[in-house]
């Protein structure tokens, strides 16, 4: 019964594999289009929500009472 078990687990395995594998490379591609998109913020960002770093930095930039 042992043996059986094992040997379906090394016939499973190569297939195993290459489905995680193909998991993995897909969520690399997104998470390299979404750096792309929005630069290193991509992390915190959905599809809906504003862009909370640039509007921080405007804000230290000149926004509120800040002449340099």
């Amino acid at each position: 019964m042992a043996k059986r078990k094992i040997i379906l687990r090394l016939i499973i395995s190569p297939f195993l594999l290459c489905i995680l594998i193909i998991c993995y490379a897909v969520a690399c591609f997104k998470h390299w289009i979404l750096f792309i998109k929005y630069g290193g913020e991509w992390l915190t960002y959905k599809k809906d929500d504003p862009k909370r770093m640039e509007a921080i930095y405007e804000i230290l930039k000149g926004g509120i009472g800040n002449k340099y």
